[in-house]
């Protein structure tokens, strides 16, 4: 499987230098970096059988001043299967999606220095230390400062949080009276609503800000739609208005 790694090693770094994640030291930058973080490479068979890497930092290495902010609100599974019921009673239609290398979207707001991988560098003579632009996984904050650039952004685009964090709420522009949901866990996130087309559209709107992919359910059969959400089967018939959830 050695070619199948090396693609998908190939592919991370494509992205992250796509997303300038780092950036070179200049030389007063070269005197502070004492103690660059490692960035490991952990490969990842998924479920689907796709061969992923993804770059993360040594956060256990990470010494910061001491005023580290780490917290970020999710979705809660209380929140999770109330959207998902009250979609199912009202007959709304659900999609799944997902934002590729989240973390790396958001900008950093303190100076954190790491060390590249050999296979990253680019000359034999190169340390591999760089100067992140960019919250890379791994870095404590890294999680906070993603959930801070994505709700700025829900925001703009008219969502409104609910008082469970990580629920979202937008009035329907298609059916009078109704509301889109969309509930966030870190990157994952599921939206439902009463008209299909306002689905897409702002699933859509979203993906146009932050790169990602559809997450594509499965035809059960006899109107049953089978969604595959953070690691549960959620079963939904839309026009039954009926809905079931296992592990």
């Amino acid at each position: 499987d050695a070619p199948k790694w090396v693609e998908a090693i190939d592919k991370e770094r494509t992205k992250l230098l796509g997303f300038g994640t780092w950036r070179a030291l200049n030389d007063e930058e070269l005197q502070s970096a004492k103690n660059p973080v490692p960035v490991a490479l952990v490969l990842t068979k998924k479920r689907c059988g796709t061969y992923k890497c993804r770059a993360v930092v040594l956060g256990n290495l990470y010494k910061h001043d001491g005023h580290l902010d780490v917290y970020a609100s999710v979705i809660s599974q209380g929140a999770t299967r109330y959207m998902l019921v009250d979609a199912a009673s009202k007959g709304d239609f659900m999609a799944l999606f997902d934002i590729d290398n989240a973390f790396v979207q958001s900008l950093i707001d303190t100076d954190v220095f790491v060390r590249l991988p050999k296979n990253w560098r680019e000359t034999e003579q190169d340390t591999g230390i760089r100067k992140l632009v960019k919250a890379l996984y791994g870095l404590p904050q890294a999680p906070r400062l993603w959930a801070k650039c994505y709700e700025k952004r829900l925001i703009e685009l008219g969502w409104e949080q609910s008082l469970s964090r990580g629920l979202w709420k937008k009035r329907s522009s298609r059916v009078v009276k109704r509301l889109l949901r969309l509930g966030v866990f870190v990157d994952d996130n599921t939206i439902t609503g009463p008209d299909k087309q306002e689905v897409s559209d702002e699933t859509n709107k979203i993906l146009d800000v932050f790169p990602g992919k559809i997450i594509p359910s499965e035809d059960m059969g006899n109107g049953w739609i089978r969604y595959d959400l953070l690691g549960t089967d959620v079963w939904y018939n839309r026009s039954l208005r009926s809905l079931d959830i296992t592990m």
